[in-house]
């Protein structure tokens, strides 16, 4: 072989491995940024998540504090004793308060869908930094029935929620 036979290929070797070597970077520059474009939407659904949780408590609780104002405010008002009576609004106020459950319930269980959301990134983004060519699938940590769980309750939440405010209607229009 001669001398210059061997300098250009090992200048078109070395070529070639620049061209990898900045392939590779770029490549790792499109994951991260999509890994920070994931990150990003897990962090909005746990905001949107907590503000309906929120909102679903505020609703059932509210409620709850409303009627016994309501009827407090009854019970002052008169001095005979008015048609309306605590027991009447008991059906309602168990509604609420099994809608206070069910949101407390669906609160648990996204928190818990959060925890396993965040192990499954953090285990793929250190397969992605291993260079894992295997293609090995993360383990499932229960995102699926906490997901459906969260979402389930929630929804008997408002569900609840709006089944108590028909049954006030239904007291209020009977008297």
């Amino acid at each position: 072989m001669q001398p210059q036979e061997a300098t250009s290929a090992g200048g078109a070797r070395e070529r070639e491995l620049k061209k990898l070597d900045h392939e590779h970077d770029e490549h790792m520059k499109r994951m991260e940024q999509e890994w920070a474009l994931r990150r990003d939407a897990v962090q909005f659904t746990k905001d949107y998540g907590l503000f309906t949780l929120r909102s679903c408590l505020l609703l059932n609780g509210g409620a709850i504090l409303a009627m016994l104002a309501f009827i407090g405010n009854l019970y002052g008002r008169t001095s005979a004793t008015p048609s309306l009576t605590l027991h009447d609004f008991n059906y309602a106020i168990g509604l609420f308060g099994l809608g206070l459950v069910a949101t407390v319930v669906a609160s648990i269980c996204g928190y818990l869908n959060f925890l396993a959301t965040q192990r499954r990134l953090s285990d793929s983004f250190a397969l992605l930094k291993a260079r894992s060519a295997s293609g090995m699938a993360t383990p499932d940590y229960g995102g699926k029935w906490t997901r459906n769980g969260a979402f389930g309750f929630g929804i008997a939440s408002l569900a609840l929620f709006v089944a108590g405010v028909i049954s006030v209607i239904y007291i209020l229009s009977s008297y």
